[in-house]
């Protein structure tokens, strides 16, 4: 189901495509193929289409640009999973309300009033926390579980297994333990890679025929290195575990390998403490990448005459503020300027990675003192930004801004 939703994702985006136009011709003359019934007589590939929409239904969602083809009660543009659509009320007169109807054309803002006063005080904080672009681009569809906006079969896949389990009613299983966990979501996909064993391990690679000298556990100087022996028995991980508040039975090998032994701990712990066993065989498997490659990086000079701009964002999630700060120095490494700045209304840290980036760039292009080497740590923005490709991320208007202010 997860390969179908990623083809409907497809067809959704590749309208002109020729699949895309002959389902069209045939199926949805005057909708979109989301909003599209099976009809009579459907063929196999139309119900397979139809069968895999609830999938983008679970994890699709519009980020608002203009807000013309989103309307308020119905459509999933709130970034609140699962269903990513307004609870409240119904506004009687209302009913068919497009979001347009909620933003200021002239300032692009929020109409604050109108939204306290159609929405509850939760969710009504949360639109407010949603940015909006000066420019007021198309509202587009997006994936919400991943960073660049784009459907995968991996994130399909999750979404699958959620709410198989959810239909199903295995409120209490390990599985749904493991979905319910409060934590990253690069934590939950390491802990997937765990259940599933394909982990680049040494003993891993040696099993799928790697020649070569593999080494062996850099944690140790062991010479087995298995995920077991990572996560369990190495003589440095012991150490971590003992003084970790952990039970000293989830060591327990009598479950023999790790899968069944995480399943059980998924089973019998609660939440807290899950949470914090995901975040210590994360932070394990995160050091022995970091002492695997650890290697010497110089800091380069930017080239004559040019000024390097460094940038950082940072985020407060009980408060909602972001910031951003930059300083300017000279190929010497002498000051040329700096500047801070606070930034209301942040949804993410990702959100204030942009929001700094945006004004760095703006502040790169007062700054009339030659070329600029700008620098950051927020390297999924940077990838994004200076990506040929066109972005679906949720942030996709504050790209295309800082790709604007690039060109």
């Amino acid at each position: 189901m997860a390969l179908q939703a990623k083809q409907v994702w497809r067809i959704y985006h590749q309208p002109h495509s020729f699949l895309a136009r002959v389902l069209k011709a045939r199926y949805h003359k005057d909708c979109s193929i989301l909003d599209a019934s099976k009809g009579h007589a459907p063929s196999y590939i139309w119900r397979t289409v139809c069968d895999s929409r609830v999938v983008l239904a679970r994890g699709s969602r519009w980020p608002i640009g203009d807000g013309w083809s989103v309307k308020v009660w119905g459509d999933c543009w709130i970034p609140k999973p699962n269903s990513f659509q307004v609870t409240s009320a119904t506004v009687a007169g209302h009913e068919d309300a497009l979001v347009c109807e909620l933003i200021d054309p002239v300032l692009h803002q929020w109409r604050e009033d109108l939204v306290h006063a159609w929405f509850g005080a939760q969710e009504a904080s949360c639109i407010l926390h949603l940015s909006l672009s000066v420019r007021s681009p198309a509202d587009r569809l997006v994936w919400h579980y991943e960073k660049q906006g784009d459907l995968t079969v991996r994130s399909a896949y999750e979404v699958v297994l959620q709410f198989l389990f959810e239909e199903a009613g295995e409120g209490s299983s390990n599985r749904d333990n493991y979905y319910g966990v409060c934590v990253p979501p690069k934590v939950k996909v390491f802990v997937w890679r765990v259940l599933h064993n394909i982990l680049p391990t040494r003993d891993s690679l040696l099993s799928k025929g790697v020649q070569g000298d593999l080494g062996g556990c850099v944690l140790c100087g062991a010479r087995e290195e298995s995920l077991s022996h990572v996560l369990l028995d190495c003589s440095f991980t012991t150490l971590l575990w003992q003084s970790s508040p952990l039970p000293t039975e989830w060591r327990d090998r009598t479950f023999g390998d790790l899968n069944r032994w995480l399943e059980h701990v998924l089973l019998c712990g609660d939440s807290q403490k899950i949470e914090l066993l995901f975040m210590l065989l994360w932070s394990l498997w995160n050091e022995r990448n970091s002492v695997s490659g650890r290697q010497s990086i110089g800091d380069p000079k930017p080239p004559l005459g040019a000024i390097r701009i460094n940038v950082d964002g940072a985020f407060n999630v009980q408060t909602g503020i972001g910031g951003g700060g930059l300083i300017a120095r000279n190929a010497e490494g002498g000051f040329v300027a700096a500047m801070a700045c606070e930034f209301s209304s942040v949804s993410s840290p990702e959100h204030a990675e942009a929001l700094a980036l945006r004004e760095v760039l703006l502040f790169a292009r007062g700054l009339d003192l030659g070329p600029k080497l700008i620098e950051g740590d927020a390297q999924d923005m940077v990838r994004s930004i200076i990506a040929e490709r066109e972005d679906r991320s949720p942030l996709n208007l504050l790209i295309s801004y800082c790709r604007f202010l690039l060109s």
